[in-house]
């Protein structure tokens, strides 16, 4: 049996992955000494309010070392076949875990794929892993999944600088100017799954006008259903998907309130755009 499993951060319920036929295996969100299983003991609805009320910042946190090892363990009594899709390396150590799991247990039939992204990045490749599962050999499933993971981009723009303030990540006279000059941060992960701030626009008008024109510039593969995002406020998403729509032909598209894991570091509000680039 081919068992596909992600993480999720993937954006997709323990639920709705039982009827879509993936295992959803929650991360961990920490408030302190308060922790909570994603999307079990805590939904976005909740975690976003918390976040803007609690004093303490939030952080995450990967499954046990020993969960990957009990399922492993248990798929090569079974001779079932996974194939393990988790967010990015470089902002979680899921990956590594789950590969030192595999070594541990020395079972070939173990795929662990890294997304180099998560939310609907993530969700992109499972979804591709469901339709194609019972169709490709394991191997031509994986080399499928990461030929499409190169072409996958997300883009967008964070309406606050107060979770990168709060994260560390930049100072607060950054944060105060920013606030004051109504400076937008433009999101991206880079090619080898980093999380960063790659540019940043003043207002959300213009930064939103640069994250549609670098999608024109890419172009959209409509084989596939563009994804649009918010976290918790959605008012500059329905900017961004009346601009896209109004310059790009997209046939297909959905919207989703973003996991809590990413909410981490993005803020309460950020403007999201998720597609398959075409081919070159």
């Amino acid at each position: 049996m081919v068992r596909i499993i992600a993480d999720s951060s993937c954006d997709i319920s323990v639920e709705e992955g039982k009827k879509l036929g993936v295992e959803i295996i929650p991360l961990i969100i920490n408030f302190g000494k308060e922790s909570y299983r994603d999307c079990i003991d805590i939904n976005a609805k909740q975690f976003y309010e918390k976040l803007k009320t609690s004093n303490v910042f939030p952080t995450t946190s990967q499954p046990p070392f020993n969960l990957w090892l009990e399922m492993f363990e248990q798929a090569k009594e079974n001779n079932d076949t996974i194939i393990l899709i988790l967010l990015s390396s470089k902002i979680s150590g899921s990956y590594e875990t789950a590969c030192l799991a595999k070594s541990q247990v020395g079972y070939e039939n173990i795929h662990v794929i890294d997304s180099r992204g998560t939310i609907q990045v993530e969700k992109f490749l499972v979804l591709e892993a469901i339709k194609y599962k019972d169709k490709l050999e394991a191997n031509e499933l994986v080399k499928h999944i990461n030929d499409l993971r190169d072409r996958i981009k997300l883009r967008a723009a964070v309406d606050t600088l107060d979770a990168f303030l709060r994260g560390g990540r930049i100072k607060r006279s950054t944060a105060v100017i920013g606030t004051l000059l109504n400076i937008k941060p433009l999101i991206s992960f880079d090619n080898d799954g980093t999380l960063l701030s790659y540019g940043k626009k003043h207002g959300l008008n213009k930064a939103l006008n640069f994250i549609v024109d670098e999608t024109i510039a890419d172009g959209i593969d409509n084989n596939y259903p563009v994804m649009f995002g918010y976290c918790m406020t959605d008012e500059g998403m329905k900017q961004l998907i009346q601009k896209a729509t109004e310059k790009l032909t997209i046939d297909n598209y959905t919207i989703e309130e973003i996991s809590p894991v990413i909410g981490v570091h993005v803020g309460t509000n950020a403007s999201i755009i998720v597609y398959v680039a075409k081919e070159k």
